[in-house]
């Protein structure tokens, strides 16, 4: 009597497939595409809260011909955020806010906040193919009541 290749071919497949699932384990955030690194890092993103909404403000240090914009990002804080520290937040565009030639200085509002407590902001500059350039620094404001 033969023997087939069938048990010996499902214990390579099955080999196969959990070494597939732990290369991937740990990864904290999704796939991203390749930065644009011509474009302008944003180092000094504030955010204040006023009575309209917050305020975010920003600069670069010099306008590239290829920027044509910048995606605005808030995420709210999780409840369980303390229990992963370093895990990402849940951004959500808001918004997108147009840059002028030579434009270094910006400013805008988000004025849909209500009582939402700690919001974190993000902005992301992008060309004008849409290809996303490095993320800024993260800004935090508290709305209190």
């Amino acid at each position: 009597m033969r023997k087939t290749g069938a048990p010996r071919l499902a214990q390579l497949l099955f080999l196969s497939c959990l070494a597939l699932l732990a290369a991937h384990c740990g990864r904290k955030t999704p796939p991203r595409p390749p930065v644009r690194s011509e474009l302008p890092l944003v180092r000094d993103l504030e955010a204040v809260a006023t009575q309209a909404g917050v305020r975010l403000t920003w600069s670069i240090a010099h306008s590239p011909e290829p920027l044509a914009g910048f995606n605005l990002y808030r995420s709210k804080a999780q409840p369980s955020s303390n229990d992963c520290p370093g895990c990402p937040q849940d951004y959500q565009m808001i918004g997108t806010l147009k840059a002028e030639s030579g434009e270094i200085r910006f400013e805008t509002m988000d004025r849909d906040v209500g009582d939402q407590g700690p919001l974190h902001y993000l902005i992301i500059p992008f060309d004008r193919r849409n290809r996303l350039g490095p993320e800024s620094n993260q800004a935090t404001v508290t709305i209190k009541d």
